[in-house]
Order: C-alpha cells, then sequence, then structure tokens
C-alpha cells in the first residue's frame, strides 16, 4: 500500500534509513518499531543474520537519537530467538541493550514485556516435538530514551477498576475519594496483546484488493497501551 493521510495522521512507504534522514532534528516525540527478529529461518520478507543483526539495528537507533525531541523516547519490540541446532536462547537483545546504553548515552526508561496468548508455539522442534521447551510467548520491549525523564503520564493509561475492587474501596475506604479521582488502576509493564485479529481493516482491504498481506503485523492495541503512556 502506498502512503496516505487521514486527519489522525500520515502513512509514509519508503526506505527507513531515508525518511529518518528526512526528518528535522529535535521534531520527534516516539518513536516505535518492531524490526525483523534475527530468526534461523528467514522469513519471506526478510531478516538480517544473527551474526549481523545487532550493528543492522544500531545504525537505525543511531539515525534516530538526533531526530527526537528533548523529552522523546524509542520504543524496540524484540522477539525471541533460539541459537542454530540448539535449545537455547540467543541473547541479541540483552545485548543490544548493553551496547544503546554504554555506546550511544540511552537511558532504559523501563523494560516491557508483552504477552501474547494467541502465539503458535515456538519453536515447534522443542516445544511440541521434543516437549523440552514450554510455549514461548513473551516478547521484550525496551523502552529508551537520551532524557532521564521523558515525557510520561500514566493517567493517560489506567485501567478501568474492577467490580471487586470497586466494592472494596466502598467498604473499606467509604470516604476516600482519591481511588475515584483516579478513575483506574495504574498499569503495569507486562502487555497482554493478543494478536489473531483476522477481521482488521487492515486484513480486509489487502482481501478486497487481492493483495498478499504482510504476515507478522504489529497489534495496533499497542497504540492504547500502558506502554505508550504520552501526553498530547
Amino acid at each position: 500500500m502506498g502512503n496516505y493521510k487521514t486527519k489522525f495522521g500520515e502513512c509514509i512507504c519508503g526506505d527507513s534509513k531515508i525518511l529518518i534522514n528526512d526528518l528535522a532534528n529535535n521534531s520527534v516525540d516516539l518513536f516505535i518499531t518492531s524490526p525483523p527478529y534475527p530468526l534461523i529461518n528467514p522469513k519471506e520478507y526478510g531478516n538480517e543474520s544473527q551474526d549481523s543483526y545487532n550493528n543492522w539495528l544500531l545504525e537505525f537507533v543511531k539515525l534516530m537519537i538526533p531526530k527526537l525531541t528533548s523529552t522523546g523516547s524509542i520504543v524496540i519490540d524484540f522477539g525471541t530467538s533460539y541459537l542454530k541446532n540448539k535449545p537455547c536462547y540467543n541473547i541479541y537483545s540483552f545485548e543490544l541493550l548493553v551496547r544503546m546504553v554504554k555506546e550511544l548515552n540511552l537511558n532504559l526508561c523501563q523494560p516491557f514485556y508483552w504477552y501474547n496468548p494467541s502465539r503458535l508455539p515456538y519453536p515447534s522442534m522443542y516445544v511440541c516435538r521434543r516437549k523440552i521447551r514450554a510455549k514461548d510467548n513473551v516478547n521484550n520491549l525496551w523502552w529508551l530514551s537520551p532524557n532521564e525523564n521523558p515525557k510520561a503520564n500514566t493517567t493517560k493509561a489506567l485501567k478501568p477498576y474492577s467490580k471487586a475492587m470497586k466494592k472494596f474501596f466502598r467498604k473499606k475506604h467509604p470516604k476516600d475519594t482519591s481511588f475515584q479521582k483516579n478513575k483506574g488502576a495504574l498499569p503495569s509493564n507486562l502487555l497482554e496483546i493478543a494478536n489473531a485479529n483476522n477481521k482488521s481493516q487492515y486484513l480486509q482491504a489487502c482481501r478486497s484488493l487481492d493483495i498478499k498481506y504482510h504476515p507478522a503485523r504489529f497489534p495496533t492495541a499497542f497504540l492504547s497501551s500502558s506502554l505508550l503512556m504520552r501526553t498530547t
């Protein structure tokens, strides 16, 4: 799909390295990205090898930093990856985190964890066949910023109180209105977001136009999750 613009924003398709360079310095409040993971078996849309992945992704992060506002943030989603022919994790995301902090002077504001209950068992060899590993349903998400105190506000991502919690407040704190003023529970850094919507607007558009859809879509629920505690 090509470029388009709505009242909510603009979609621009192209080489991200070129597009990032076209942005004005100190103009971006938030970069959020889910780059292709360093999988052993490459996907049809392509991904870097495990050996070159960290250097490759670090170049993108270097381009993002000068484009950030003084209180801007970078959020990166990292999928899990196993070592070739071994039932052991590739620790690339942790190695890259250390490099971004040490080499690029970024601060790890907070790690987030995306729990996807709809994800298929992975890797099937160790989970389904040999049954020596549990299902892998969690991604690491690093929230980074050059600023120690980037723009964020947890009241923008409150979750409704449960009926049981509301009853507890009325019973234990009948005269305390602070909880009602908050209008919800504080968010946690564990995000439970399923990624199995086969009736999304994007998929319906692809079907109507008879074009192939991207097999690794980033769920739009992230945009309203506690990960994006951004003020406007």
